[in-house]
């Protein structure tokens, strides 16, 4: 009997081992771009800026809505996140503060070359995505890859919002079950991570917000998603199963 004791003390020792440690890190997107109506064909994907809402151009033309995606590999096998928080800076120009919302996308999509210097876009190039095209073809545009939906294919569900600065302060989408929930999605389907669109105030006149992407020169000032997530420790888990094993050879 005291035996048994023992090793049920030890069983739950080794439970208590197993609590998963808690890691915290940060990764900038490995692509990120602007879709802009206007034109259909127009993209940013090496832009230093991201546009997102309405701007003062007319209907038709006027919306902007940003991509951004991130790599997420390097998290170990078995990783849960707990935790999560997307960072975005703006330039400073004002328009108001505006809530800008994330979805979860639901197509691959590319980035290529484009460069816009405004809010107005620049002609898309190979991969670029565009309003209409996911993945552009710019020796073939008929045999372009287009969204199932006009301005990208995403969830209907806010995964988070937040509420932009009139500065260049950086402002945060908060953890919420949502957006961890989008990340372990990915975690568990990799081939299904398209990362985030973000929409702005598309029903406002000049209410266009820009962010800066993950191509401008000051390192802080792009866009930072830090995960805090957690793994089962090795040793805890070989010493449970260890334990337990023992356990029911003593029963015998």
């Amino acid at each position: 009997m005291g035996r048994q004791l023992g090793l049920c003390f030890l069983v739950l020792f080794a439970c208590a081992l197993v609590a998963p440690a808690d890691t915290t890190t940060s990764f900038t997107p490995d692509k990120d771009t602007t879709l802009f109506q206007a034109g259909n064909t127009l993209s940013s994907g090496a832009g230093s800026t991201l546009y997102i809402g309405r701007t003062n151009q007319p209907a038709g033309q006027a919306l902007r809505r940003a991509l951004v995606h991130f790599n997420l590999s390097s998290l170990p096998a078995g990783a849960t996140v707990t935790n999560a928080a997307l960072k975005l800076t703006p330039d400073g120009t004002s328009n108001g503060q505006r809530t800008l919302v994330l979805h979860r996308v639901l197509q691959d999509w590319g980035q290529g070359t484009s460069n816009s210097s405004g809010g107005r876009g620049a002609p898309a190039t190979t991969n670029d995505a565009t309003w209409i095209y996911r993945i552009f073809n710019a020796a073939n545009p008929s045999a372009s890859l287009g969204w199932n939906t006009a301005g990208g294919s995403f969830s209907s569900t806010n995964s988070a919002s937040a509420l932009t600065p009139t500065t260049t302060a950086g402002f945060t989408f908060a953890s919420n079950s949502t957006l961890v929930g989008d990340l372990n999605f990915w975690l568990a389907n990799p081939t299904s991570n398209f990362g985030w669109e973000i929409l702005g105030d598309e029903n406002t006149n000049k209410t266009a917000k820009i962010i800066y992407s993950r191509e401008f020169s000051t390192a802080a000032s792009r866009p930072t998603l830090t995960i805090t997530y957690a793994v089962p420790e090795p040793s805890s888990l070989l010493l449970l199963t260890g334990s337990a094993g023992l356990l029911a050879f003593r029963r015998r």
